[in-house]
């Protein structure tokens, strides 16, 4: 991060962690309010046994499911946020194509979403997702993180609650990035984009009872769209 200390006084834990993430080629944004009104009772609704996702998730969380319902303008409103830049030029960068920002001419669609409901305890190690691009949709954090960082005083780097990406070191053979991120209350509303096969992983929670809610979700090509 480029700020001198005396210029991160003041910031949220997002608004200091962006700068990582443009770094990374991520992008995140605050989403729309008419957005997540929508979003946050479909995840109500999509709390059913029937919805139960846990099966094709690496997630150890007792409750992730899908989330049955679609919604165009949300939709579209993610892939436009996808189009654009730092990630776009990462994209470019590594030979991926980036078709266009108009949405209405990009064969791109929602592959599926899913919403994680994490208790006390739970975790997701490294992983990667399926399709083209990933995101991550904060919905609901409930822990303060300067009462989890006590639960282990003593560590080197403290990670209660947090989330990382993992990427290779191009400086050392057979080594690793992890970039750990302070996911607090400033990250509720949130949507970090990033390609479908950075790594990154979720670690546990250990001071509230109540659930860490997020949403994540697949964009892939619309192979429909394309050949037609």
């Amino acid at each position: 991060m480029n700020d001198t200390p005396e210029l991160q006084i003041g910031l949220t834990n997002w608004e200091r962690d962006k700068d990582i993430l443009e770094g990374l080629g991520i992008n995140t944004v605050e989403i729309p309010e008419h957005h997540m009104v929508w979003l946050r009772e479909a995840v109500v609704r999509a709390r059913d046994a029937d919805n139960s996702a846990n099966d094709t998730l690496l997630g150890q969380m007792k409750e992730e499911y899908t989330i049955p319902e679609y919604n165009q303008e949300f939709t579209d409103w993610i892939i436009g946020e996808s189009l654009k830049d730092p990630l776009a030029t990462v994209l470019t960068r590594n030979s991926i194509p980036v078709i266009s920002e108009d949405t209405t001419e990009v064969p791109m669609a929602l592959q599926t979403w899913w919403v994680n409901y994490q208790k006390k305890h739970e975790f997701n190690p490294p992983h990667t997702h399926s399709g083209y691009l990933s995101f991550v949709i904060f919905v609901k954090i409930p822990y303060d993180l300067e009462d989890e960082d006590k639960v282990f005083p003593h560590a080197n780097h403290s990670v209660p609650g947090r989330f990382a990406f993992i990427s290779a070191d191009s400086r050392y053979a057979s080594s690793i990035i992890v970039q750990v991120l302070n996911v607090d209350k400033s990250y509720e509303n949130k949507i970090m984009i990033f390609r479908s096969q950075q790594i990154h992983e979720v670690f546990p929670f250990f001071t509230s009872d109540e659930e860490r809610i997020s949403v994540s979700g697949n964009i892939a090509f619309n192979l429909e769209k394309v050949t037609s």
